[in-house]
């Protein structure tokens, strides 16, 4: 019997430990990201496995992609290395084939390099299918918006942050219930037809 208990937790678990110090969730809401040391990167070049990519600005809070037309943006930084960052990979790819047309999810790598075989492989295996990546802006860029939201310098790894119209929302420490993200997401102002 308590085998049967203690195997029937250890999912549920799973889905709230980070892949790194911090152990639990949080969702942290904010209207306006709040002052921090001005980062002495403000724009950075992303590019995923199939060369496409995005120029990020961070200008006074604000975030701008370049090329992305959707009005409410995802960051999730992991790392391909730890277990428990994987967890979240096919949940935010359903999100992303959901949510398509108002959404869009940049995963970021942190902190290692990985080469465009091995990504191809780990993204196939792990069912992440959305926009992930790889270059040498993603540590920069990681440092800079986990200053931005108060994370710490040892920021945990997921780290989740959203956006809507280039306006922080939140943010979410560790593996975090892909349910929780979709509520903040539907609370969020509705959006026009234009949008």
């Amino acid at each position: 019997m308590r085998s049967f208990f203690f195997w029937s937790i250890v999912p549920s678990l799973l889905l709230i430990v980070g892949c790194s110090r911090h152990d639990t969730p949080s969702s942290v809401s904010n209207t306006h990201l709040k002052p921090a040391d001005k980062p002495a990167q403000t724009s950075f070049v992303l590019t995923d496995i199939d060369g496409r990519s995005t120029t990020l600005s961070l200008q006074d809070g604000q975030l701008r992609l370049s090329r992305v037309v959707q009005p409410r943006v995802l960051l999730h930084f992991f790392s391909t290395r730890a277990d428990l960052c994987r967890a979240m990979l096919p949940y935010l790819s359903d999100l992303q084939r959901k949510e398509s047309k108002h959404l869009f999810i940049l995963g970021i790598i942190v902190p290692e390099t990985i080469d465009t075989p091995t990504l191809r492989t780990y993204m196939h295996r792990n069912d992440a299918t959305f926009f992930i990546s790889r270059t040498p802006d993603n540590r920069p860029l990681a440092a800079a918006i986990a200053a931005q939201v108060h994370a710490g310098a040892n920021y945990p790894l997921p780290l989740t942050v959203l956006f809507d119209h280039g306006h922080y929302i939140t943010h979410y420490e560790g593996i975090t219930p892909i349910e929780m993200i979709r509520s903040d997401l539907k609370h969020l102002k509705p959006l026009t037809p234009k949008e």
